[in-house]
């Protein structure tokens, strides 16, 4: 018999807005591919987050939420993020770090030559 991995569906974090509507996020593979592919990749959103919140908040969201619905953009995004606050700026990006959160001892085994640009 074969090695087996389970894989579980990913956390959804749900934002409301005042007029009661709510758009889904969630921190996938795929969400993680935008971040790498159409902008400089999750840890550097993470690492431009102390002097840019709310531009790596957006990037953040973006990707979140298309992991949800493909029709998102970017500019919806931005304009989510100019109008959240710093702690649900903050509140996201713990939630995507708690989200993708890797065990030390595989992380050791992962190659780090992505890390070195």
């Amino acid at each position: 018999m074969g090695k087996r991995i389970n894989v579980k569906p990913a956390e959804i974090l749900k934002i409301e807005f005042e007029d009661g509507t709510s758009r889904d996020c969630k921190f996938t593979a795929y969400a993680m591919m935008i971040l790498d592919e159409e902008f400089e990749g999750f840890q550097q959103v993470f690492r431009s987050a102390e002097k840019k919140p709310f531009s790596a908040g957006a990037k953040l969201l973006y990707a979140g939420m298309k992991a949800c619905d493909d029709t998102v953009t970017y500019d919806e995004a931005k304009k989510i993020a100019c109008n959240m606050s710093i702690n649900n700026i903050l509140d996201l990006f713990e939630f995507a770090a708690a989200t993708i959160e890797v065990d030390t001892e595989k992380k050791k085994k992962i190659p780090q030559d992505h890390l070195k640009k």
